[in-house]
């Protein structure tokens, strides 16, 4: 019996490890350490034991990463159950301070391309609307650290006014970044959602004018 409770924790962590640690399950050892063999199932000794193995992987919400996991590893051969809780109202009803909320749709050729196309979106069709003064406090918010490090080098060759805080930033680092932002210093704030997960409550940020999400 397999056990994955909060897998939405680990997508904030290192999600490598996970798919290494499923990737190494119920495999075969390879030295025998003095087992006795007739106590072992012979489906055991034929390598079957994942398709044997139960596995209950929970997470508070839907992920592609989690769906490929519960596709390619869960493989008992009595096969597999998918159970969801339907919320009754979205979340954006219980905001109470009535704000814009624009989305924007971008085209890509194919799944792999899909990456640079939003990058490309981004610095294209969004981007400009911010680029002017007037736009102060602008926090862009990036769920990838890949794709907010393209981002901070590509502000850095634009010479663009902006700061930015990740989990790897030291907490000088933090504070400073912060103070520029809020005090209307630094128009941009580049931030992560590991950070975010992490220090929101510590580090709230209550001036921002105008939220991106990339």
């Amino acid at each position: 019996l397999l056990i994955i409770d909060q897998a939405d924790i680990y997508l904030m962590q290192n999600w490598e490890h996970v798919l290494h640690l499923m990737n190494h399950m119920n495999l075969l050892p390879l030295d025998s350490h003095g087992v006795d063999f007739s106590r072992v199932r012979m489906w055991s000794l034929n390598n079957w034991s994942k398709y044997y193995r139960q596995t209950l992987l929970f997470g508070a919400l839907q992920d592609a990463q989690i769906n490929s996991v519960f596709n390619k590893y869960c493989v008992n051969l009595q096969g597999q159950v998918a159970v969801r809780n339907v919320p009754l109202t979205g979340s954006i009803s219980h905001v109470l301070v009535q704000l814009p909320h624009v989305f924007q749709r971008m085209e890509a050729e194919n799944l792999a391309s899909v990456i640079d196309s939003r990058f490309n979106f981004f610095v294209n069709k969004i981007l400009p609307q911010y680029r002017d003064a007037v736009m102060s406090h602008t926090l862009i918010y990036v769920p990838s650290y890949f794709d907010f490090v393209r981002l901070r080098n590509y502000f850095k060759k634009e010479e663009l006014n902006f700061t930015h805080i990740c989990e790897y930033t030291q907490k000088s680092g933090v504070s400073r970044a912060r103070h520029f932002f809020l005090k209307g210093e630094k128009q941009f704030l580049l931030l992560t959602e590991r950070f975010h997960f992490y220090k929101s409550l510590m580090y709230p940020f209550h001036k921002v004018c105008n939220k991106i999400k990339v």
